[in-house]
């Protein structure tokens, strides 16, 4: 049988080589000539593609039988490849904790020239200097992880790797099929779901493998760190979460643990048992952050000191390093004292150094294995972070229009707005974004009390995140997210004046101790209305003429009460009064003759009706169907020189024309007549002043209005701010008083047509 040409061609290439190697004569059995037509061949490396590097590619690659032993033999010396039985352990530490053990195969690949699977080289045929070794350990658990661990090492005396420098150990450390490595619980980058966690490539630090004569032992060790990933609206993002998993591992062939298992696993290492801050602590106290740690055995205090540093980041994400002194606290714990305050609100990183150049134990033969390295950021200080002219902290309040009197017993918000700004001179992401706060308030209780944090912010009775105001988009300052509001607060008369609201602010947690001062306080002086407002009541009547002369058909009844209810919920929330009340009562003795009767007549009989016992400050609304009067085409404000005479008419309809009429708009203007009612006028004009200009609702922005709407619960809100927005609505607010109807949520009075509704109101 003829021999497969490339097989041939081979060992032609071997027949070229140095005389004394071309005049050996090779022979090979056909036998293994047969058995290769059933492997595949070798898929060597191109070499000009980086073959080490491409061998990754075949960690798992079994050569046996690819080509025929005679020719690997007089290629190499001997068969280049090995299978071995092999015990591992490993130990996870850090923000995971796991022992993990089982069996393996170790793959040995030897290309380096003249050693084979031996231990000796030929040196009268072979130099030694040329191939690599490949080593492939594959180690499973009882349960479902399957751990590789793979190098590739250079050939003796620093030579090349068929044709590629390889002047240093390649090495890779992964697990297969799980997505998390040492916590499975967490996994779900498999399953779909919007937000996952998932462990990065292992950060191989060491790998110390030792051949010897009996079999094999290798040492690795390695840092594994946790990934989020993140998809919103299509569109996915990964940040590490700071969670990290630090992993000392062993192989040992499987004869050598039978004989001896001390012989295989390493002597107890030295390592870092507790670092303080903790790693991704905040709030750590920047005057006294006390940065200390433990060894697990003593320490060569010179090469502890070479070994340790603190550091940050400048903006071109060069290391700033903290000078200081390192002293010994007793046993085999340090600390490091910094020569001068750190800086305030900055990521700093301790790292103490591994590997051969890094800190030994006393013993002089032991050394940490790898770097062992911790981040915490250091407590905001806002009175240091603010280059503005405002103050660090402000704080205003809110019924209806920020900063005016304040009815007593009425929900009331309280809104904080932090200023601080990054450093200039320290990289973006060595700069926390957020700090952990704790909030006092001087009027409001814990337990009475709900916060709405800042946009991605979280809250509870005892920490609030407080984020830098340059996080916040245009959208955020317009739904004040940008600020801290606080509801939950009812006034109270108080002798105090004038009475002060006292809000303090201060690191929660603070490691090792606050700062001193450790507050930062901010103070708003209020006025309490001292007028006690009696309930506001909406008295309505229907008119029973023209559709409605046999009776107010029930449709238009219950639009009548949806207007009605709106209406004295906006007119609560606008006005200076604690609550507002409705009540319905038919005028069966008011009705037109054949003409139009003036409704002053209307509203006397309505107010001399003997059974409605009514207060000076409530408001008289004539109900009417639309189109049954000349006036009734929408709310109408009527007024005599006789205060006792006011009133209202509103017209009442589902739908004029086949167009339905919502039910905010009618209660929108009712509460506009309510205004015109109490003194209130059109604001910026009449409409046909602003038909004659051009001007339209969508085209003007009242400057001065700055006021907030608080929900019947006095629980929540939405800001009604000129400079920041409107939460309810894309444009700034329109005044109530603007000459044409519109909807609540684009609607809000301004704190001079406030006091004129308080001056209104105390007659």
């Amino acid at each position: 049988m003829r021999a497969p040409i490339w097989a041939l061609a081979m060992f032609a290439l071997v027949a070229a080589g140095p005389v004394a190697q071309a005049q050996q004569t090779l022979e090979i059995p056909e036998a293994e000539f047969e058995s290769v037509e059933e492997y595949k061949p070798i898929p060597l490396p191109d070499p000009s593609g980086g073959p080490v590097n491409q061998m990754f590619e075949h960690m798992e690659l079994d050569m046996t039988g690819t080509l025929p032993e005679a020719v690997l033999e007089s290629m190499l010396g001997e068969t280049p490849y090995d299978f071995v039985e092999v015990v591992w352990g490993m130990e996870v530490s850090g923000d995971w904790g796991a022992r993990l053990s089982g069996t393996g195969s170790l793959q040995v690949t030897d290309f380096t020239e003249g050693r084979g699977a031996t231990l000796r080289i030929d040196p009268e045929r072979y130099t030694g200097q040329h191939g690599f070794r490949m080593y492939n350990a594959r180690l499973q658990t009882d349960g479902e992880h399957v751990f590789t661990l793979g190098a590739a090492f250079p050939p003796e005396q620093g030579g090349e790797a068929l044709g590629t420098e390889l002047e240093a150990p390649k090495a890779v450390f992964e697990v297969t099929w799980l997505c998390h490595m040492f916590e499975p619980d967490r996994t779900g980058c498999t399953d779909g779901s919007e937000e996952y966690f998932e462990t990065e490539l292992p950060i191989l630090s060491k790998l110390h493998l030792t051949r010897r004569a009996e079999g094999y032992r290798i040492e690795f060790a390695a840092r594994v760190q946790e990934s989020r990933t993140h998809r919103d609206r299509g569109y996915s993002s990964s940040d590490l979460t700071g969670r990290i998993g630090d992993v000392r591992g062993w192989v040992c062939d499987a004869e050598s643990w039978e004989a001896n298992p001390d012989d295989c696993v390493p002597d107890d290492p030295l390592e870092v048992v507790d670092v303080t801050p903790s790693h991704a602590r905040e709030n750590v106290n920047f005057e006294r952050p006390s940065v200390e740690w433990e060894f697990t055995t003593p320490v060569d205090f010179a090469s502890l000191r070479r070994g340790f540093t603190l550091t940050t980041r400048d903006r071109a994400g060069n290391e700033i390093e903290v000078s200081g002194e390192i002293a010994s606290k007793g046993g085999n714990r340090f600390a490091f004292s910094p020569d001068s305050d750190l800086e305030s609100g900055v990521q700093y990183e301790a790292r103490l150094k591994g590997g051969a150049d890094g800190i030994r134990a006393r013993d002089g033969e032991t050394t940490l294995g790898a770097d062992h390295w911790w981040r915490f950021s250091t407590i905001l200080d806002l009175e240091f972070q603010n280059n503005s002219d405002d103050p660090p902290l402000e704080m205003h309040i809110y019924q209806t229009v920020r900063d005016a009197p304040l009815v007593t017993e009425k929900p009331t918000a309280i809104r904080i707005y932090p200023n601080w700004e990054e450093h200039e001179h320290i990289h973006a992401d060595w700069q926390p974004t957020s700090f952990p706060i704790t909030l006092d308030l001087n009027v409001v209780s814990e337990h009475q009390r709900r916060v709405e944090p800042q946009f991605g912010g979280t809250a509870t009775t005892e920490e609030i995140r407080l984020h830098r105001p340059d996080q916040f988009n245009d959208q955020h300052r317009r739904q004040a997210a940008h600020t801290i509001n606080v509801y939950g607060w009812l006034p109270a008369r108080t002798g105090v004046s004038p009475p002060v609201a006292e809000a303090r602010l201060a690191a929660h947690d603070p490691f090792p101790g606050p700062l001193d001062p450790a507050d930062v306080i901010v103070e708003r002086d209020f006025e309490i209305w001292q007028t006690d407002p009696q309930p506001l009541t909406l008295r309505f009547a229907f008119l029973t003429v023209g559709p409605w002369a046999d009776g107010v058909p029930s449709e238009d009844w219950l639009v009548a009460e949806g207007v009605a209810r709106a209406a004295a919920e906006f007119t609560r929330q606008l006005f200076p009064v604690r609550e507002v009340r409705t009540a319905f009562t038919n005028v069966e003795d008011a009705r037109p003759g054949s003409g139009v009767t003036p409704m002053k007549d209307l509203l006397a009989d309505l107010r001399n009706s003997p059974h409605i016992v009514s207060h000076p400050q409530d408001v008289f609304v004539v109900l009417v169907p639309f189109g049954t009067l000349d006036y009734s085409g929408g709310a109408v404000h009527t007024r005599f020189s006789d205060e006792a005479d006011r009133g209202i008419t509103l017209s009442i309809a589902t739908s004029v024309d086949g167009i339905r009429i919502p039910i905010s708009h009618q209660a929108e203007s009712l509460v506009h007549e309510i205004g015109h009612y109490h003194g209130l006028k059109h604001k910026p004009g009449d409409i046909d002043d602003l038909n004659e200009m051009g001007l339209t609702a969508d085209g003007y922005a009242d400057p001065t209005i700055e006021g907030f709407r608080i929900a019947a619960d006095g629980m929540t809100g939405q800001n009604k701010s000129y400079s920041e927005g409107n939460s309810e609505y894309p444009g700034t607010p329109t005044p109530l008083m603007w000459p044409s109807p519109l909807s609540f949520e684009r609607v809000w009075i301004n704190e001079s047509e406030y006091r004129s509704l308080l001056n209104h109101l105390t007659r």
